[in-house]
């Protein structure tokens, strides 16, 4: 099995191979100053980067403390939604003893107490007998 940098195309090593060669070339102080120039080129550019990023997040943060506060803003009207009400009841008011219960009438408990329903019929018979 190979790894990953054991690839098959080995085209990293042929251009190491070419800008080694290259700078044979040139002679090793130009091939310093390549280099120099590179490192002043990356730590410029760094530089920039880093203070495009600050200004932007002291941007951000004057915009946020420049913002009027929201009492300083002009307040709108609000519309009042419209309010929907019952009819009144139709039925003439009724006596106390009248009027229909709050909750339903009772309803009847069932218990399940996992019978078989041979036992159930049993207790169904031995119920009956009672009453």
């Amino acid at each position: 099995m190979r790894g990953t940098w054991q690839t098959t195309g080995g085209g990293g090593g042929r251009v190491l191979a070419v800008v080694i060669v290259a700078a044979l070339a040139i002679g090793s102080g130009a091939a310093s100053a390549a280099v120099s120039a590179l490192e002043v080129i990356a730590i410029v550019l760094g530089a920039v980067i880093a203070l495009a990023v600050l200004g932007g997040v002291a941007w951000l943060v004057y915009r946020a403390r420049s913002a009027p506060a929201p009492s300083d803003r002009p307040a709108r009207p609000l519309e009042a939604r419209p309010v929907y009400q019952l009819p009144p009841d139709p039925r003439p008011e009724l006596e106390e003893s009248h009027k229909p219960a709050a909750i339903g009438p009772g309803r009847e408990v069932h218990y399940h107490f996992n019978v078989s329903a041979a036992e159930l019929a049993a207790i169904m018979r031995h119920h009956a007998e009672e009453e």
